[in-house]
């Protein structure tokens, strides 16, 4: 049980900063930022599927599990909303569209 934490921890928290960090420049339709956040959103959004595929029914009796299925479900359809919405268009072909500019 421990181990699955340690997991969750050691990939979770680098994928969540990855996205924090490529957010500001998909915002601004930088192509690189687009591909990694909306990878991640797909990646992110296939939790909640794989979770019930593998525990099956039997964890859900537990209120604690369903509510952190829950909140898993809700973070992973406003990251997806987030990471597809239409407003999130790439730039005409910039040169500088592949490097992220940091301040």
């Amino acid at each position: 049980m421990v181990l699955n934490h340690v997991v969750v921890g050691i990939l979770l928290l680098p994928i969540g900063g990855l996205v924090a960090y490529a957010a500001p420049d998909a915002a601004g339709g930088a192509r690189w930022a687009l591909v990694v956040t909306r990878a991640i959103a797909v990646a992110i959004a296939a939790l909640p599927p794989t979770l019930f595929q593998v525990t099956g029914t039997r964890y859900f009796q537990a209120v604690a599990f369903r509510i952190a299925a829950i909140i898993v479900c809700l973070a992973s359809v406003v990251l997806l909303l987030a990471a597809f919405w239409p407003g999130t268009r790439p730039p005409e072909s910039s040169p500088t569209s592949a490097i992220g500019r940091r301040g």
